[in-house]
């Protein structure tokens, strides 16, 4: 949405930030003069003067005085007002302008089954391995300085729940983990329609399970069940 650029001088002017252009100007000898017309007089125009009229406010027989253009009050905002005036115009984007994007989100979560055992969780755009004792053991062993959290990213983020889906660790990419679908079952598929809001919403939840292939971390092939869920909230339909 964009804002008239008037339309937030008028504001900043009601809002004390600018002041309003006045009809008064300094006389060559250093005294303010009003350059309203009165009835009957005749305006005086002199020669240095004379380029500067058109500038000037236009007066009517009545002696009130057009407004010059609202631009003409922002020149004279100081840089804090002009701040503060961003600020206020961003907000009134930010309160006008609702999302129009739609929302895509999905991810995993799961047991490996090692040794140790450690939650596996994955979503659109990162994988992380976290080590059993975070999740449901006691709060002493979950203060231990010596579990690591391992963190993978994506190399697809767009991919969905596909077949086969890899992630590369980060801080070392030529470390990779591949996991491949060997089973899916859908467990709940519920589709919203638009309502009071103008968005439809479906969420699928599945149980999967998977073939887990590591050059690196936890080294070897692992098949890990996991709980899964895709959801998609679509963009504003008008």
């Amino acid at each position: 949405m964009a804002i008239d650029p008037n339309l937030v001088a008028l504001w900043s002017i009601r809002l004390g930030l600018a002041e309003m252009p006045v009809a008064f100007e300094t006389s060559p000898r250093g005294t303010l003069r009003d350059e309203r017309l009165r009835p009957g007089e005749p305006a005086a125009t002199t020669k240095n003067e004379h380029s500067a009229a058109s500038a000037r406010p236009r007066a009517d027989p009545l002696g009130n005085h057009t407004m010059p253009s609202p631009m003409s009050a922002i020149a004279r905002i100081s840089p804090a007002c002009r701040i503060l005036q961003g600020v206020i115009a961003i907000t009134f984007i930010a309160v006008a302008s609702p999302s129009t994007a739609g929302e895509w989100r999905y991810g995993c979560r799961g047991v490996l089954p090692s040794d140790d055992a450690p939650v596996v969780v994955f979503s659109r755009s990162s994988l992380v391995i976290l080590p059993k004792a975070w999740v449901n053991g006691p709060l002493l062993a979950a203060v231990n300085d010596d579990l690591l959290i391992s963190k993978f990213e994506a190399i697809d983020i767009n991919s969905g729940l596909d077949k086969k889906m890899v992630f590369k660790r980060e801080g070392n990419p030529d470390e990779k983990l591949t996991l491949a679908e060997i089973s899916s079952k859908t467990i709940a598929d519920v589709y919203r329609p638009p309502g009071s809001l103008p968005r439809s919403e479906q969420t699928t939840n599945y149980r999967k399970v998977f073939r887990w292939v590591s050059n690196g971390i936890y080294e070897g092939q692992y098949e890990i069940k996991m709980d899964c869920i895709n959801y998609e909230l679509s963009a504003p339909q008008r």
